[in-house]
């Protein structure tokens, strides 16, 4: 007398189910931003899909069903081709969430955890069609008797073949980067790039700036409109629109009209359909260092752009474009970066005492209607900015150019001729005398009831930092809003620093004692 353990059918739905767990601790899928989905947190979170929608996860109902069914005897033919089906959405996924608050990544590649969970499927096609087997119930499927077992092992060995040539076949075509990415997973989503990284043969000798970048169409690529990222990449001056941008001694970065000729001129463009090209032409010789293009890839309704070769938008010392004009121009990069006075802001703070209160000043509105009176034939865009209080034209918060603002480094500080742009942009009050420049900038802290002056003192010679403070004042009324005391003058009395304020909504005045040593 013989005895079978297990039937074949059940051996089948074993194995399906030893598949399914082996997907969970796999990697499902590599987003193009570098995180890797196993197929654990698919699986747990994957019940949202259809919020993007994909529906491909309520395949794995269709398949618990078809286990349960088959151990109960039962052959669920329309479970297991439903569980296939379904399961096939999967490919048209094309990105995944990276938290709740809605940002997401396109799908790079393929790891082995859908290769298993897709084989699960095909190994319980088979299970069923054994099941009827062994219960002789023998059905005709398209004038075939019981095809389902063969079919869930032709289908099963297809997915293994498929996935092992997309494999070899993305190995084999991929450059340098590509092939590293793939690491671990089986197959990418698109096309490979094939296309090698950039190279110099040529560089510029001795070069000392500045790099004069071209925009076509005033295009807004980055990193070429950031002006701090290229100056950290050690290029000591960057022209754009005429105007060049460098580090001042004061650690700021600084900029003034062009005046020279540039070493090398960087063209950049951007197609229609999302390339991005640069073109680093040598100045002296007119040489062509080199013409490089980065082709973005096909990414529907992507809010992210990928490109072939590798490029970044901000880009480390080994990545592109950073990389090809770091050795075209034989840069260092540089530990340079804006000067801060934050801790120093932090560790000076003062309380200020109201020693007067008066209600003759001047509104915001007050001093508009005041100014449109004294020039009625001039429109009030030319209006001097009310920002600067007793500045000359050439000195103080330049707002009229908003070209310079879209740059990345916030509105410029014009001491003359020559431009400064401050790590902290909510300094854009100033008052001045002859010799210096208070800059500062205030805001209600409500738990404390109290109105805070971040105030700072530069020279006009260098715009070198003198001091830095912060005042805190208490019993203010008619406070509703940050910044709406303005300095209308500065006075010092020995150790004493005098501050009149003006309340730009209700124009009362109020004398603010600071007792310091300044």
């Amino acid at each position: 007398m013989s005895f079978k353990l297990f039937s074949p059918a059940e051996k089948l739905t074993a194995m399906a189910f030893a598949s399914w767990l082996c997907s969970l601790a796999l990697t499902s899928f590599l987003l193009y931003s570098g995180n890797r989905f196993p197929g654990a947190q698919v699986f747990t979170s994957g019940w949202l899909s259809p919020l993007i929608p994909n529906f491909a996860w309520f395949a794995n109902i269709f398949f618990f069903y078809c286990i349960h069914r088959l151990f109960a005897g039962k052959t669920p033919v329309i479970a297991s081709l439903l569980t296939i089906l379904v399961s096939l959405d999967t490919f048209r996924l094309d990105r995944l969430p990276l938290n709740a608050g809605g940002a997401e990544s396109a799908i790079y590649g393929y790891g082995w955890g859908v290769v298993f969970w897709l084989l699960s499927f095909c190994l319980i096609l088979s299970a069923v069609g054994a099941r009827r087997r062994e219960s002789d119930q023998l059905i005709e499927l398209f004038g075939i008797r019981d095809i389902l077992q063969p079919i869930g092992f032709i289908l099963a060995l297809t997915l293994l073949g498929t996935v092992s040539y997309l494999s070899i076949e993305d190995r084999k075509l991929a450059n340098l980067y590509e092939t590293s990415r793939l690491s671990g997973i089986t197959f990418k989503r698109e096309k490979v790039c094939s296309t090698p990284e950039p190279t110099i043969n040529h560089p510029i000798e001795k070069f000392t700036g500045p790099l004069e970048i071209i925009l076509k169409n005033n295009a807004s690529v980055y990193p070429f409109t950031q002006i701090k990222e290229l100056l950290a990449w050690g290029i000591p001056i960057v022209r754009i629109n005429n105007i060049d941008y460098s580090y001042a001694q004061n650690g700021l970065i600084s900029s003034v009209t062009a005046t020279s000729k540039p070493a090398a001129t960087l063209h950049v463009s951007e197609s229609e359909k999302g390339s991005i090209s640069a073109k680093l032409l040598e100045a002296s010789t007119d040489r062509i260092v080199f013409d490089q293009t980065w082709n973005r890839e096909n990414q529907p309704r992507s809010n992210h752009n990928y490109y072939c070769p590798d490029y970044h938008s901000f880009p480390k010392l080994d990545e592109q474009p950073r990389k090809i004009i770091s050795q075209a121009l034989n840069l260092v990069g540089t530990n340079k970066s804006e000067h801060t006075d934050l801790h120093y802001l932090t560790s000076n703070s003062i309380e200020g005492v109201i020693i007067e209160k008066s209600n003759d000043g001047l509104t915001r509105e007050m001093k508009i209607a005041r100014w449109k009176a004294m020039n009625p034939d001039k429109k009030v865009s030319s209006m001097p900015s009310l920002s600067n209080t007793s500045c000359p034209n050439d000195i103080g918060w330049n707002k009229t150019n908003d070209r310079l603002y879209r740059l990345d480094l916030g509105w410029p500080f014009l001491v003359r001729d020559r431009s400064y742009y401050l790590s902290n942009r909510e300094n854009h009050n100033a008052i001045c005398d002859s010799k210096s420049t208070y800059i500062y900038h205030g805001f209600r802290v409500e738990r404390d009831n109290k109105y805070r002056l971040i105030i700072e003192k530069r020279n006009l010679q260098n715009f070198q930092q003198i001091w830095a403070i912060k005042v805190n004042i208490s019993d203010l009324e008619h406070v509703t809003r940050d910044d709406v005391l303005k300095i209308e003058s500065v006075k010092h009395v020995e150790n004493t620093l005098i501050l009149e304020l003006v309340n730009d909504d209700t124009g009362q005045i109020l004398f603010v004692e600071l007792n310091s040593i300044f």
